[in-house]
């Protein structure tokens, strides 16, 4: 069996096509200040405005037909290039709170100051029909900083274009909102600015959580807390936790005897882990518990535990050999 990558540009949905390819295309852009908590307009009115949404179209027309783009779940996230992932649980409060923000009567940015600022957000809409919008956010450091080109300063409360070190703006986004459904670029600046850690955390928990659920799998009581503890502190054993292939975990339920003879044959497993029995893998330690997540995600081109060869930079099945 063979799975097709999963383009972007071939599942793109409706609604947002519509707005990227229409000639009816308007914005509307903004600041979000003071850790995330107001909203403001950037006034570009009499100056930028024309110009800045016509350079956002082009860079959403760039995204919208980039057919390198692969389309990921978010929780199969694992930094790989030229993917876009889509987020599609229930987004976190505060980025609600904010977005709600928006569609309010926010006034225009006019401290004249740059250094509390933390994103630069432009609304998306057709003018006749402003009830469909895309919501595009870029992650933004400006504080006075040196930059090559896309630079703002405040000229009579207008924002003009400057070549002095002022506000460094892009207009590609590093994720967008739409349909109540984030599309990330940049993933390590969406988890940060969403708060998605909690999020992965209470995943990377509920996954562990069905880890102890699996016959074959037996982690010492007494050695439980600091499982938790090693979960709850570090991302990378949360990542681990969230990334797991389905196809491996259902290959441990269905065929425990199989998996456990494969882990004895390959010596990183075999040293690390314990195998209690010919049927359990005792976890009596953290590094047992990291050596078992390692296996469970299988870093390696071609299962040597499952014989499904992998694209290894997101867990996608290639292709399952019979």
């Amino acid at each position: 069996m063979t799975v097709e990558r999963n383009v972007w540009a071939d599942n793109l949905p409706s609604g947002l096509k519509r707005i990227i390819s229409s000639a009816d295309f308007n914005a509307r852009f903004y600041f979000a200040t003071d850790n995330k908590q107001n909203i403001w307009l950037a006034n570009l009115e009499k100056n930028l405005l024309p110009k800045n949404i016509e350079d956002l179209k082009q860079s959403l027309n760039i995204i919208q037909n980039d057919r390198d783009l692969e389309l990921v779940n978010f929780w199969q996230a694992n930094q790989r290039a030229n993917a876009i992932y889509e987020y599609d649980d229930t987004l976190p409060q505060k980025l609600n709170e904010l977005i709600a923000k928006i569609d309010s009567n926010v006034k225009p940015y006019d401290n004249k100051e740059f250094k509390s600022i933390n994103a630069w957000i432009s609304q998306c809409y057709l003018s006749s029909d402003l009830s469909n919008k895309i919501t595009c956010f870029t992650v933004c450091y400006p504080i006075n900083t040196i930059a090559r080109n896309k630079r703002l300063f405040f000229n009579q409360d207008q924002l003009k274009e400057t070549d002095i070190p002022e506000f460094r703006y892009t207009l590609y986004p590093d994720f967008f909102l739409y349909n109540k459904r984030l599309y990330i670029l940049n993933l390590d600046k969406a988890i940060k600015f969403c708060d998605l850690n909690e999020l992965q955390l209470k995943r990377a928990n509920e996954s562990f959580e069905n880890l102890t659920k699996i016959d074959c799998m037996a982690f010492e009581s007494q050695k439980m807390q600091s499982f938790i503890e090693e979960i709850n502190n570090k991302k990378r054993i949360q990542k681990k936790l969230v990334t797991i292939p389905k196809s491996i975990l259902q290959m441990f339920i269905d065929h425990p005897q199989l998996m456990i003879n494969n882990m004895k044959k390959i010596e990183q497993y075999k040293s690390t882990l314990s195998f209690d029995s010919e049927n359990v893998i005792t976890i009596k330690n953290k590094k047992q518990f990291s050596g078992l997540l390692q296996a469970l995600n299988d870093e390696i081109l071609i299962s040597k535990l499952t014989d499904i060869t992998y694209d290894v930079s997101v867990k996608d099945e290639v292709n399952l050999r019979t």
